[in-house]
C-alpha cells in the first residue's frame, strides 16, 4: 500500500498549495515527514493487531518470533518521487499478513472449502484513521516550516 494512493487531502486547497510549495523547495523535510508519518501509520496497525488477535502469542503466551506485532514486521521503503509526489509503501514481511488482512478460505485436509474467515483489514482502517488526522499534521508541519523560513 503507498502512501500516496491511499491518502487524499481534499477540500483544503490552500494547504494542499502550501505542501506542494514546501515539497518543492524542501523536498528532504517533506521525504521526512512522509516516512515519519508511515511510521505512525505502522504503529497503528501494530496496535490493531494485538488488539484484535492472539496471532502473535505462542501456546504459552509469549510473543511469536515472526509476531506480526512487531515494528520489525513491516517494512517502509525509501521515500521515492519528486516533490509533492513523494510516497512511500508499507509492507508486512510475514508470508501470511494477506490472509488475516483480508480474509481466507477455510478448507479441510481433503481440500473441501468448509467455511471463511473474513478479513480484520487493519491498514485499511488505519489508513482511513490517518486521513482524517493528516490534514491537521501537515497544516502544522507546513506552517512551522514556512514560520522558520519567513515565508
Amino acid at each position: 500500500m503507498t502512501m500516496a494512493d491511499s491518502i487524499e487531502i481534499s477540500g483544503l486547497d490552500e494547504l494542499a498549495e502550501d505542501f506542494r510549495i514546501v515539497a518543492r523547495k524542501y523536498p528532504d523535510r517533506a521525504g521526512e515527514e512522509l516516512r515519519k508519518e508511515a511510521k505512525e501509520l505502522r504503529k497503528d496497525v501494530i496496535a490493531m493487531v494485538e488488539k484484535d488477535t492472539d496471532e502473535h502469542l505462542t501456546k504459552d503466551g509469549s510473543k511469536t518470533k515472526r509476531s506480526l506485532t512487531k515494528a520489525s514486521s513491516y517494512e517502509i521503503s525509501p521515500v521515492q518521487g519528486f516533490n509533492e509526489r513523494q510516497f512511500v509503501d508499507i509492507s508486512a514481511k510475514s508470508p501470511h499478513f494477506h490472509l488475516l488482512e483480508n480474509g481466507h478460505q477455510l478448507v479441510s485436509h481433503k481440500g473441501r472449502v468448509i467455511g471463511f474467515v473474513p478479513g480484520y483489514h487493519f491498514m485499511d482502517r488505519a489508513r482511513k484513521d490517518h486521513a482524517k488526522k493528516l490534514p491537521e499534521r501537515m497544516e502544522k508541519m507546513v506552517n512551522n516550516l514556512l514560520e522558520s523560513e519567513n515565508l
